[in-house]
């Protein structure tokens, strides 16, 4: 019974706290009309323009045909196998057309499969963008004037022409097999 007696007195007293928090808000507002009338008095301070940001100089990159630096290097070698000297001059022939395949990097190239029509091997490519390229012997693919010479079932094999550094030009034998994708 006692504790009852102390809880029914609370329910009396928040009216008592009602009003003395209601008393706390009533009174006089004139300070307050006066600093509100005093902020809408002030001036109206105009924005800052927007600085100009300074020109940057454009960068042209220059080594887009060389080798990638996160290729392995790969080292040249003369295609006779000996190593003896070669006798024949090897440049590549900078009049021809270029083909389109030709402006792809060949580690970006990748053999997708191969059809025979007519006697004629063809080696289906993808160019890296997605669109599916047909190619025969003869043709060329890569930046580095890379003829192709061989297409089978599994693999291109082809010849890039590449500066040697102090000599000029040699050849590099390079292989292009079917992708494991797609032999699946």
């Amino acid at each position: 019974m006692r504790l009852k007696r102390k809880y029914s007195v609370l329910p009396s007293l928040f009216p008592c706290f009602a009003v003395l928090l209601l008393a706390g808000c009533g009174g006089d507002m004139a300070d307050m009309d006066a600093y509100m009338q005093g902020v809408r008095g002030k001036s109206i301070q105009p924005i800052d323009p927007v600085p100009s940001l300074p020109q940057y100089d454009v960068f042209i990159y220059g080594a887009a045909g060389l080798r990638s630096p996160f290729e392995r290097p790969q080292a040249i070698q003369d295609l006779a196998g000996d190593g003896a000297a070669r006798t024949e001059v090897v440049k590549p022939d900078e009049l021809r057309a270029k083909e389109y395949l030709e402006q792809f990097n060949l580690s970006s190239i990748v053999m997708v499969g191969s059809v025979v029509k007519g006697g004629i091997a063809w080696g289906l490519v993808d160019d890296g963008t997605g669109n599916i390229q047909r190619v025969r012997a003869g043709n060329y693919m890569g930046r580095n004037y890379g003829k192709i010479y061989y297409i089978d079932e599994s693999r291109i094999d082809l010849r890039e022409i590449v500066p040697s550094g102090s000599v000029g030009w040699v050849e590099r034998q390079k292989t292009l097999k079917l992708s494991e994708r797609m032999e699946k």
